[in-house]
């Protein structure tokens, strides 16, 4: 599977770069001398990389395809607008209630800013996670075509075409980290990878596709406890295509890393620094790749000569919102709120 001359630069764009040191520099002991970029995928119109996917799917639909439906925590969900929009289908979006409103309240924007047409798109929110939404969506809505966010193969191969832009953006790159959720993008970009080091950061308790990974009977195995904390890899069960596709491909699950809570909540925190800016901060899922980043330094997994390229893969929730979540926790664990009935 790959994408073609043609596809791969109608799916292209030219990646804003930035030293990581600079967007943090409370990181610069833990970087010391390694070579480290940031590369921003969150810059195309919908505000995450998951615009590459959808378009790519919803470009091959059979010219007689009328109508699309998909479900999403978000970044998914508004590539599905743009590329529908630009293709005159009605689309149905449907988003787990708890679909943070940076993302769900900007679909319909998008819609009208890529002419899709007036009435032909209906946001549904369905569902307390991601599962939920997605058994709804494909149940209510059986007579649409069905974009998977992630497990199907025109949204991985989409999705493998930004690692050509990255090593255009970062020349000389050998290791590339991403935030893994349901495996659409990891199993696109290794597939594609062509020599560069490919490294999947899951959040605690997201574990679906390591535990699937490592099981010698070759089970897809649910997540041992999805981690709320991060919509985008908040999944009960990986996808079934990237997972056949890495272990026929030789992916090596030791480049699964698991990133510390309290390292992701440690950069959402100096975000907080300077307060909200929307559109500026990566969204807690990418934060999960830079703390699995900065877990593998502390382990010594890289030397001076490696050339690391670490991916911001949207920015359309608030880091804010991770650091509400571990407040509200933690008054929870120390036994309510004050004043609380």
């Amino acid at each position: 599977m790959s994408v073609t001359e043609l596809e791969r630069v109608q799916l292209s764009e030219r990646l804003e770069t930035e030293r990581l040191v600079d967007h943090f520099p409370h990181l610069a002991e833990e970087l010391g001398n390694l070579a480290v970029m940031l590369v921003h995928a969150d810059t195309q119109e919908s505000g995450s990389f998951k615009s590459r996917g959808a378009k790519n799917a919803i470009s091959k639909l059979p010219i007689s395809t009328q109508e699309v439906v998909t479900a999403s925590a978000g970044n998914h969900a508004r590539g599905v607008a743009v590329a529908a929009a630009r293709q005159g289908l009605r689309a149905t979006i449907v988003v787990p209630n708890s679909a943070p409103e940076q993302k769900s309240d900007g679909i319909y924007r998008l819609w009208d800013e890529n002419k899709g047409r007036p009435g032909e798109l209906q946001v549904v929110k369905f569902g307390d996670n991601f599962d939920e939404t997605l058994e709804f969506a494909r149940e209510r809505y059986s007579d649409a075509h069905f974009i998977h966010p992630f497990d199907d193969p025109d949204v991985i191969e989409g999705q493998g075409s930004l690692m050509h832009d990255v090593k255009e953006a970062v020349p000389g790159v050998t290791d590339v980290i991403l935030p893994v959720g349901g495996n659409g993008l990891i199993t696109g970009m290794f597939l594609a990878a062509n020599g560069t080091r490919v490294w999947g950061i899951e959040a605690k308790g997201s574990d679906s596709l390591s535990k699937s990974l490592n099981d010698p009977h070759g089970h897809l195995l649910e997540a041992s406890a999805p981690n709320a904390f991060y919509a985008g890899s908040a999944i009960k069960k990986t996808g079934q295509h990237g997972v056949e596709l890495l272990r026929s491909n030789g992916f090596n699950p030791d480049r699964l890393v698991t990133a510390n809570d309290s390292d992701v909540l440690n950069l959402a925190v100096e975000y907080s620094r300077d307060g909200e800016q929307p559109g500026k901060q990566l969204e807690p899922t990418s934060l999960l790749a830079i703390a699995g980043l900065v877990k593998m330094i502390r382990q010594g997994r890289f030397t001076e000569k490696n050339v690391i390229a670490v991916v911001g893969t949207g920015h359309n929730e608030s880091p804010q919102n991770l650091v509400r979540a571990h407040w509200k926790r933690q008054h929870k664990m120390l036994g309510g709120f004050v004043g609380e009935q």
